[in-house]
């Protein structure tokens, strides 16, 4: 999967989708290709973990895979909640994970 070609098919193929796992393949010319790609051509090298600065486990992993940050963006900027309501409902759904 990490051979040059692969890689690079992969990144390519995904529309940049996904940042690169490797610093060798920053220079992927998908990062160029469009740009709204280049905002995730080093993205990688400033990303946190699940959770951060916390603990890694279930409860990071629920967060995430419930998607709550997205959620809480999502109600904002589409006007369904006010930031405040937004942050609030993110912290209840969160209160769910970190008992």
């Amino acid at each position: 999967m990490y051979s040059a070609d692969r890689m690079n098919a992969w990144i390519e193929g995904a529309s940049a989708y996904c940042c690169q796992a490797l610093k060798g393949f920053a220079d992927n010319p998908v990062w160029t290709s469009n740009p709204i790609h280049t905002p995730y051509a080093n993205a990688s090298a400033s990303l946190r973990v699940n959770g951060f600065a916390g603990p890694l486990g279930p409860a990071s992993a629920g967060v995430m895979a419930d998607y709550v940050l997205v959620d809480m963006f999502a109600e904002a900027v589409t006007g369904q909640r006010t930031t405040e309501e937004a942050i609030a409902n993110a912290e209840r759904r969160i209160a769910r994970y970190y008992r």
